[in-house]
């Protein structure tokens, strides 16, 4: 009886450490997540996004700072340091030089000379039923180049000396013109022009020079763009004139 008793209390006690262990060591301690445990704060989450037309989904990782580039226009300004100076000193920049416009041309017609032509020759004396020839010098006067071709047109029969601006309505008029691509300040250039069937009378006579004739360099000023020369038609050589007869 003794040791049945014995055989009781040994059986008991195993079933007691049972219970004991299932009340201090619960089913969730077997290393199943427990639906309510709570998230590692040190976790690192990357959501899934899904591109368009894509087969498998890609992830971005949220904790990656995302990086932005601006793009500015600066202007550095160069830094200059003089010795032995506590301090540094900066150059300063004219803003205004970066800025302004470019320096405007001035067209201007500096000398005409006219010379005639006699058995195909040109000859200093202009004779009437002969071509005329004009040298026409043009100057650019102003600070900057010409920015686009410009043209120069003679006018010939006038009453006088016309000014720039009473013969640029006068173009239709002209008897001869020639174009210029290019002028720099302080270069003058001499064309030549010529009015083929010359005068048909011996006598006194004005021809007028015009450039930029179509406004098209953006001068300084278009009112000295005119030069006029007055000069006198002589009569051809007898023998000449009855051979050409």
């Amino acid at each position: 009886m003794h040791s049945y008793r014995k055989a009781f209390i040994l059986i008991a006690s195993i079933l007691l450490s049972f219970v004991l262990l299932s009340v201090v060591a619960p089913r969730n301690s077997r290393g199943l997540p427990h639906p309510q445990s709570p998230i590692p704060t040190s976790a690192a989450y990357m959501p899934i996004v899904f591109k368009e037309g894509a087969a498998q989904p890609t992830t971005i990782p949220t904790d990656t700072p995302a990086v932005t580039h601006t793009y500015t226009n600066s202007l550095y300004i160069p830094l200059a340091v003089k010795e032995g100076a506590g301090q540094s000193t900066t150059t300063s920049i004219d803003m205004s030089a970066l800025t302004s416009t470019p320096a405007p041309p001035d067209l201007v017609v500096t000398e005409i000379v006219e010379k005639g032509e006699f058995a195909g020759v040109i000859t200093d004396t202009v004779y009437a039923g002969y071509p005329i020839h004009f040298f026409v010098t043009i100057e650019n006067q102003g600070v900057g180049p010409t920015n686009s071709p410009f043209w120069i047109d003679l006018f010939v029969d006038l009453p006088g000396t016309v000014p720039a601006d009473a013969l640029y309505p006068l173009l239709y008029q002209s008897v001869d013109w020639t174009g210029i691509g290019f002028l720099s300040p302080g270069s003058p250039v001499v064309i030549h022009l010529t009015y083929s069937q010359g005068f048909p009378i011996a006598t006194n006579y004005y021809a007028c020079a015009l450039a930029d004739t179509l406004k098209t360099t953006g001068e300084l000023n278009d009112s000295n763009n005119a030069n006029c020369t007055s000069f006198s038609v002589a009569n051809p050589p007898i023998a000449a004139t009855t051979s050409q007869r």
